[in-house]
């Protein structure tokens, strides 16, 4: 007779442990769900996410190529502006012109290293032109490109 009532409680503790496990699966479950949301939402913001990045290498490529015709053709009329570092450094070919312009809006260079070489070795005019380009770049495009992806997240929630 005493072991009835210790079987009974054995059961019940098993119980209470099987149903400390399915809470456990159903908050793990819960958790994949909000993943799986977030998975569903980037693989659904991969065709605006293709658009943009050509869009932003446009941007950056046509202002790149303005950039290093302006100086070759300022290089050529004198010829001690290619001994500038920052000038080399930043605007030397079209490669760096681009790689600059994307880091300048990105965050990786601050814009007045970038500026200060243009507007003091070439022209202040292109203080305008650089601040044109930061002002479309980054204020304009990224915050368009945001609310795409936002617009596009809440489309797939």
């Amino acid at each position: 007779t005493n072991s009835m009532p210790s079987n009974f409680n054995f059961m019940r503790i098993l119980r209470i442990l099987r149903l400390i496990r399915i809470v456990r699966i159903v908050r793990v479950l819960r958790y994949f769900q909000d993943l799986r949301t977030m998975i569903s939402s980037i693989a659904s913001s991969c065709k605006s996410l293709l658009w943009t990045i050509i869009l932003v290498l446009l941007l950056i490529y046509i202002v790149g190529v303005y950039l290093t015709n302006l100086i070759a053709d300022q290089a050529t009329l004198h010829p001690e502006l290619l001994q500038k570092q920052e000038i080399r450094r930043y605007y030397g070919s079209l490669f760096r012109s681009t790689l600059s312009l994307f880091q300048a809006m990105t965050g990786g260079v601050d814009w007045d290293d970038l500026l200060r070489p243009l507007t003091e070795e070439i022209s202040p005019f292109l203080g305008v032109v650089f601040s044109l380009y930061i002002t479309f770049a980054v204020l304009c495009m990224m915050n368009v490109i945001t609310g795409v992806f936002v617009q596009s997240a809440l489309m797939t929630a």
